[in-house]
């Protein structure tokens, strides 16, 4: 399936344009996506654009909670560790599933489900999204898209 970031960042858009919400559909779901410059204000944006399309769509708070905190690491994530000057955060219903989307022009992938060193400093948020996110009976992956790649979550729609 082919992903939605490939042809998102036009380098002809001024930081504005970059900044406002898109609203789109993906191959007939609904979808918001936000395209950024990775900045420290990103994870709040993003945190909120998704609270209220969860919101909107009445999931119930404890998965709000868990998808919310998933964002966070993600757009976090990428502030810190890519190198890359923007990112897309994205969230799409389908009938039976949730998914969150975030990419960007860094092609390093992140290790997923990897060991975590209790020693480190850091290292171990996208460890805590993959235990939650399969405690929610979901998937979380990773994939090169374009010269960047993708962390997708995919968790069941509430019933």
């Amino acid at each position: 399936m082919p992903s939605p970031f490939a042809t998102l960042v036009r380098p002809s858009l001024s930081p504005r344009a970059w900044m406002r919400p898109t609203v789109c559909g993906l191959r007939g779901h609904a979808s918001r996506q936000w395209v950024m410059r990775p900045t420290l204000a990103c994870a709040p944006r993003a945190r909120a654009g998704v609270r209220v399309a969860l919101r909107c769509r009445g999931v119930p708070a404890d998965l709000e909670d868990m998808l919310l905190l998933a964002v966070t690491e993600l757009v976090s994530n990428v502030v810190r560790h890519a190198v890359t000057d923007w990112l897309c955060a994205a969230i799409t219903f389908g009938r039976d599933w949730i998914q969150l989307d975030v990419g960007d022009g860094d092609p390093a992938l992140p290790g997923v489900g990897s060991e975590v060193d209790v020693e480190a400093e850091g290292g171990r948020g996208l460890f805590i999204v993959d235990l939650l996110v399969a405690d929610a009976s979901g998937v979380v992956n990773v994939f090169p898209c374009g010269s960047g790649k993708v962390v997708r979550v995919r968790v069941p729609a509430p019933r």
